[in-house]
């Protein structure tokens, strides 16, 4: 047998056999999940500061309560109007785009 034999026998011997598509689909979901709650690990802290500011701006808000109202009418009506240009604008760059 010469070295030319020897090398192709041990190369084919090596070759991978077929790709089980449902280990691959099984690897692929738990990466993704891991992903996902790593993902939703991180945004943790946030949720914390945000709860706690709400905690320490509650009795300011019950304090200026009355006088916010017309502030947050304001407030309501103009992102309102801004999520019904955002929506309008999407819908007529969806329809609108070349094909």
């Amino acid at each position: 047998m010469t070295p030319d034999d020897t090398l192709k026998a041990f190369l084919t011997a090596a070759t991978p056999g077929p790709r089980d598509a449902i280990f691959e689909i099984a690897v692929a979901e738990r990466v993704a999940r891991r992903r996902f709650w790593m993902s939703q690990a991180a945004l943790l802290p946030w949720v914390l500061v945000a709860c706690l500011l709400t905690v320490f701006a509650l009795p300011v808000l019950r304090v200026m309560g009355p006088a916010l109202v017309p502030l947050a009418e304001q407030v309501g009506m103009i992102g309102g109007v801004a999520l019904l240009t955002l929506v309008t604008a999407g819908l007529l760059v969806r329809r609108l785009r070349p094909s």
